[in-house]
């Protein structure tokens, strides 16, 4: 039903990123719907034009695309479509309340990778190698250092807070209706601004 060669050599279609991407649209606005008519509030991408529906959408959108990259399954797509809809799904199912907000404790895309591994017997995991199959000479040691040297940079100047251990030590906190009960209090500290 799909299928494709990518430049790199990959035998991986591009449409079963698609295919998971826009199911993880459609199911996050849908559960959102349904969570602001519950709530009796307004839907969280509504009022800020395309700009608000956009940022809204950002993690669906990393949650289709890496639940559609990281499973294969040949030219077939229901197991994206499933794979996709869980995923958005344990956002809304596995949640606890931290200081007022409700907050996912599950990796979405992870969940539904693995549900759509354990339930359907032709779907495997990705090999690491599948998308630089292709790559050789300098590209096969440049590429791995770009990502290296991102994320590195990424993590060093971008967090603003840290949640330390004392957060899980701490049971000097009184119970309450969320994590903070089993958790204690936590004890947050800044981080150095490295500029």
């Amino acid at each position: 039903m799909c299928s494709g060669i990518s430049s790199s050599g990959s035998k991986y279609p591009s449409c079963q990123s698609f295919v998971a991407a826009v199911t993880c649209y459609a199911c996050e606005i849908t559960l959102e719907i349904i969570g602001a008519w519950s709530e009796n509030r307004q839907p969280a991408f509504l009022g800020g034009g395309w700009k608000k529906f956009i940022i809204f959408l950002l993690p669906a959108h990393i949650t289709g695309m890496a639940t559609g990259m990281l499973i294969y399954d040949g030219d077939h797509v229901l197991p994206f479509i499933f794979g996709a809809a869980v995923a958005i799904a344990s956002k809304a199912i596995f949640t606890v309340t931290v200081h007022g907000k409700r907050r996912h404790i599950l990796n979405p895309s992870n969940t539904g990778i693995v549900a759509t591994v354990f339930l359907f017997p032709s779907v495997g995991a990705v090999y690491p190698w599948q998308f630089t199959q292709g790559l050789n000479g300098f590209w096969q040691w440049a590429l791995p250092a770009i990502f290296i040297a991102a994320g590195t940079f990424l993590n060093s100047r971008f967090p603003k807070e840290v949640v330390t251990n004392d957060c899980l030590n701490d049971k000097s906190a009184e119970p309450g209706q969320d994590a903070r009960h089993f958790l204690g209090e936590p004890a947050v500290q800044k981080w150095p601004a490295w500029r």
